[in-house]
């Protein structure tokens, strides 16, 4: 796998999806090859600096280079949708496989949380998802300075469990 993804993958012409609907895809192939670390900064190269020339929208077609010689408000040199719904499937990857926190019963009525917490010793994430209730789930978790310990917290109006990553680098 690290062959393969060194020679093919590990090039940022390659690593953003023209379309940020299928760079979703992409994130889940690098978190199911178990590059977490990677999509995480793919995230940053591929949607980071569409948030900044689309003023919090996610554009339907973009690339990253568009950066270089884009403001804020100007029009793509192709003809996107300016906020694309389909292109913020980021939005629920970090959800899922950052923060860890997914539906173990429709609606959120019970949870599992098991956050990511990076490579970086002072990595943290903070998740909050609606449950069926109305009130929120939400989540925030950190590793300690020295990376050896992980501390999660949790406010919930519905019970769940909550477990660590075999991933986890601590």
């Amino acid at each position: 796998t690290e062959v393969m993804f060194s020679r093919e993958f590990n090039d940022s012409t390659v690593a953003c999806s023209f379309s940020p609907f299928n760079q979703y895809w992409n994130l889940q192939a690098y978190s199911n090859a178990g590059m977490m670390d990677y999509a995480l900064a793919s995230v940053r190269l591929c949607w980071g600096s569409n948030l900044k020339l689309g003023r919090g929208c996610f554009w339907e077609i973009y690339s990253p280079e568009w950066v270089s010689f884009m403001q804020p408000g100007d029009k793509a040199p192709t003809m996107p949708s300016y906020c694309h719904p389909w292109a913020s499937g980021v939005t629920a990857w970090l959800t899922h496989a950052v923060g860890g926190l997914r539906p173990s019963r429709p609606g959120f009525a019970s949870y599992t949380a098991s956050p990511y917490l990076g490579g970086d010793p002072a990595s943290s994430v903070n998740v909050s998802v609606m449950t069926h209730t109305g009130e929120p789930i939400t989540m925030s978790g950190w590793r300690s300075m020295d990376g050896r310990v992980a501390t999660i917290r949790i406010n919930a109006p519905v019970g769940g469990m909550v477990g660590v990553r075999r991933d986890y680098p601590g």
